[in-house]
């Protein structure tokens, strides 16, 4: 796509106690190129922690290079990812859910099939812009 940057990715756990490795390149449309990098992290819990870390690192070092289109290219186990800006209208929904736990000290973690049958007017509201 034009104007696009694609930023390769990928991190190295070891163990929780161990420093983790992170790494990113940047690339034009052409693949040549443009910046490459690495960075050592304290400790990370676990490999998912390490792994995030990793791309919000990249996320922040494009951003401060410039580059307002990214593609962000991943080693996973995952055959696709796709990280989609969002605009406070159609992410309100997590936003509030999110605020609740320091607000409410909702601090139960779960996961839930469907939405609560509180929400299912702003739900449904929310998903009409959200279609992709």
């Amino acid at each position: 796509m034009e104007g696009m940057v694609k930023c390769n990715v990928n991190s190295k756990w070891r163990n929780s106690s161990s420093l983790s490795g992170g790494a990113w390149i940047t690339r034009n449309q052409q693949g040549n190129v443009l910046h490459h990098t690495r960075e050592a992290f304290t400790p990370s819990p676990n490999r998912l922690t390490a792994e995030l870390r990793c791309i919000i690192w990249a996320l922040q070092s494009v951003r401060d290079l410039g580059f307002q289109n990214v593609v962000i290219g991943l080693c996973s186990s995952f055959s696709s990812v796709i990280f989609d800006q969002e605009s406070t209208k159609t992410n309100s929904i997590a936003r509030d859910f999110a605020r609740s736990v320091l607000r409410d000290g909702r601090f139960q973690s779960y996961l839930a099939l469907g939405g609560p049958a509180w929400l299912h007017n702003r739900i449904r509201n929310e998903a009409l812009p959200n279609k992709f």
